[in-house]
């Protein structure tokens, strides 16, 4: 997979190699039994670290575009309410019968009639 991932950058020119060691180095690199690696004789450290690099760089980026996503899915879920909870009891000065109590026994009853809906 990392290899590939190199050779899906250089391909794509996503990467430039300035360098000439690592250039030397991915010219003698080569599929060897099914495995890739450096002809005999020869090196292929600054290629596996660039491939380590390359495939770094592409989960990375992906990670943090999921991230980004997230937080903003996140952020756009909040709401702001502005209730006030009625403290008030029977016989009370400012007492007013609240009606959000009928409504939740409302939903409450409209939830067991049809609950059988809602289970999946």
């Amino acid at each position: 997979m990392i290899v590939s991932k190199l050779e899906e950058f250089i391909r794509n020119e996503l990467i430039i190699i300035n360098s000439t060691r690592t250039y030397q180095e991915l010219k003698t690199f080569v599929w060897k039994n099914g495995r890739p690696e450096a002809q005999r004789g020869y090196n292929d450290d600054l290629v596996m670290s660039l491939a380590i690099t390359c495939w770094i760089r592409d989960t990375v980026l992906q990670e943090n575009v999921k991230e980004v996503s997230y937080k903003r899915a996140f952020l756009n879920s909040m709401v702001s309410v502005n209730t006030k909870l009625n403290t008030t009891i029977p016989g009370m000065q400012g007492y007013k019968k609240d009606e959000t109590f009928d409504r939740i026994r409302e939903s409450q009853e409209n939830y067991k009639n049809f609950g059988w809906l809602l289970k999946g």
